[in-house]
């Protein structure tokens, strides 16, 4: 080992001085030495410390940078002037921000997303297609885009909208209850009808085996009220979707058809001469009756009809049965048997009708029936051309108690036309029929 010049003793006592000196230096550098490997130490320690906030730096730039990347938001920003353990903690509350964030943006997007593809089914329902608003044409083909953008608008306008159609609908359904009650009255009415022609039909004293005997049988069973007015809601809404404009007639049979679903059995009494208590439906008359017995029933029958009819007109006013006059063209050709003229006639006197018989048979077995016969002879005027005719004789049977043998209840004024006139309405006067040549007698018993 050398030394440097300046550390080389002259003399003993250079050397002892030189001694003191490099140990005092000795101890400057163990002590400098000291110093350093402390400060080594602690360079260390903040090394470790640096490496290990580095590494979390690290982690949290990442995490970061994902969250950054998914936002599509910059990267650059500014240090961080807190703590690694502050920084992770601020990230991670800030990635659990943003999830959260995220989930309820996916949420959202999910609502939208649906509630887009129900507008638009409900804009595409084939019950829309034959709208013609232009409002109809942009909601149906309008892109997603264009209709987030616009809805706002939109559900206000369609709000009011909206708000407006409920008050028509709502308008509609109490006009509609007025009719659905109003049907029911008329469908109870008309069942009710049906139950009084059948109470109606029912043949008078005096009409021998036939007595309290029903000329017609109605069958049908009467629904309740509630089941009535169900059936009348059904067959209503059924005809508004297919026969908008039915006529309020005929809506009404059909409600009176669909209160009654398993249809109406109709049936007449067959008369004969034995008296049987036999019935037939309306459709078999022609087949199972014969002749004679098949024009009673059509005369009893029209006898119970114009009864009706003149209940529903005049018998709220008055009990009195007035069912009009039916003028028959020689039904004694077909119905000469007395049963069947009996029944005939009875039936007729019990509703209030009264039939004239019209025929040319003279026979006294058949004339005897009749209270009043008068004898007619058809001529012809030769001027005009019109067919007259004149009473010739009257065969007068058997009076009531006051002497009469009938009575005049109606009348009606034939006006002759001018002779400029052209025409002649058929209502202004009662035509006769013209069957017989001129000169020929015919029969009009009355009752």
């Amino acid at each position: 080992m050398y030394l440097d010049a300046e550390w080389v003793p002259s003399d003993p006592a250079d050397g002892a001085v030189l001694t003191q000196r490099a140990d005092a230096l000795a101890k400057e550098a163990q002590s400098a030495l000291g110093t350093a490997a402390e400060a080594l130490r602690n360079a260390e320690t903040a090394l470790r410390t640096a490496e290990t906030t580095a590494h979390d730096m690290t982690a949290v730039h990442r995490n970061l940078q994902a969250a950054a990347r998914k936002l599509e938001a910059p990267t650059a920003a500014s240090a961080y002037a807190g703590t690694a353990e502050a920084a992770l903690q601020a990230a991670e509350t800030a990635i659990r921000t943003y999830g959260e964030a995220s989930d309820r943006l996916s949420e959202a997007d999910d609502a939208v997303n649906g509630a887009v593809a129900e507008f638009r089914e409900a804009a595409a329902q084939p019950r829309f297609g034959k709208l013609q608003a232009p409002v109809y044409a942009q909601l149906a083909s309008i892109d997603k885009a264009a209709l987030i953008a616009r809805a706002d608008q939109w559900a206000v306008q369609l709000a009011d909208r909206a708000a407006s159609l409920i008050s028509d609908l709502e308008s509609s359904e109490r006009h509609r209850n007025l009719v659905l009650e109003q049907l029911k009255h008329h469908t109870n009415e008309a069942l009710g009808l049906l139950e009084k022609a059948e109470r109606l039909s029912r043949l008078p004293e005096g009409a021998g085996v036939w007595t309290g005997r029903r000329i017609l049988k109605i069958g049908f069973a009467r629904p309740d009220a509630q089941i009535l007015l169900a059936r009348i809601v059904e067959s209503l809404d059924e005809n508004a979707r297919t026969q908008p404009n039915l006529p309020g007639r005929d809506l009404v049979l059909r409600c009176v058809t669909a209160a009654v679903p398993r249809d109406f059995k109709v049936e007449i009494l067959k008369p004969d001469a034995a008296g049987r208590a036999e019935y037939a439906s309306i459709s078999e008359m022609g087949s199972v009756f014969s002749g004679g017995q098949e024009l009673t029933g059509a005369i009893m029958l029209y006898c119970t009809l114009a009864a009706l009819r003149s209940s529903t007109r005049t018998g709220a006013r008055n009990g009195s049965r007035l069912g009009g006059m039916l003028i028959l063209d020689n039904p004694i050709g077909k119905a000469s048997a007395d049963y069947l003229l009996s029944l005939q006639i009875n039936m007729a006197a019990a509703l209030g009708v009264q039939l004239i018989y019209t025929t040319g048979n003279m026979e006294d077995r058949v004339l005897a029936t009749f209270p009043l016969c008068i004898r007619l002879r058809n001529d012809a005027d030769q001027r005009s051309g019109n067919g007259l005719l004149h009473v010739i004789d009257r065969v007068v049977g058997e009076t009531d108690e006051d002497g009469v043998t009938g009575r005049l209840t109606a009348a009606r004024l034939l006006v002759k036309p001018r002779e400029n006139d052209s025409e002649v309405a058929a209502d202004d006067s009662m035509p006769l029929r013209e069957d017989a040549a001129s000169g020929d007698e015919r029969t009009v018993s009355p009752l």
